[in-house]
């Protein structure tokens, strides 16, 4: 991979980069991109469980490059489909 390469990452990825402290090297290197669920879910969880992982939300908001939208296998963005 080389600097500046696109990396599609999801809740896992986000909280594991917080927990070994390579977020911002990782920010600084690739071009991240996720959707706005993955991060509303690295926000989350329950804070008194053992081995929690705080996420900064201002070090991740501006990671979203695809705010309202899903990826293909394509790497291409779709619209969220409606709920049922």
């Amino acid at each position: 991979m080389q600097q500046g390469q696109i990396v599609l990452v999801d809740t896992n990825i986000i909280i594991e980069a917080f927990r070994a402290r390579c977020w911002k090297a990782l920010t600084a290197y690739y071009r991240v991109e996720t959707v706005e669920k993955c991060y509303e879910e690295a926000l989350t969880g329950d804070r008194l469980r053992p081995g929690y992982v705080e996420v900064e939300p201002r070090c991740a908001v501006g990671k979203i490059r695809h705010p309202s939208g899903c990826f293909s296998g394509t790497g291409h963005v779709f619209p969220e489909l409606p709920r049922r």
